[in-house]
């Protein structure tokens, strides 16, 4: 087995968007919205550890709709539980029949 080398630096996005095919994009766009295929992260090249992971530390980019901002890890965060009740929210008034 090849041995992790440490000092190289690795950085790259997560939902690798540039890589995903123009027929794909247009289904997944009829499919799931217009910013679908535009959502990523990029991670920050100088992210490191040694300062506290929790806190402001700049730990990359969130790529939204061709626009592209630079987050903490405790904004990571806000914006996670945010999408996540958002989501809930969404369910719970579907199963309540109360969309509009």
């Amino acid at each position: 087995m090849k041995k992790y080398n440490k000092v190289k630096m690795r950085h790259g996005n997560v939902n690798h968007s540039f890589g995903v095919p123009q027929d794909r994009q247009e289904q997944n766009q009829k499919r799931y919205g217009k910013i679908y295929n535009s959502l990523d992260f990029r991670v920050h090249e100088q992210f490191s550890f040694s300062e506290h992971p929790h806190s402001a530390t700049k730990v990359g980019y969130i790529q939204i709709g061709g626009q592209e901002f630079e987050v903490t890890m405790a904004e990571l965060n806000k914006l996670g539980m945010t999408c996540f009740e958002a989501v809930d929210l969404a369910k719970k008034k579907y199963r309540l029949g109360l969309q509009s």
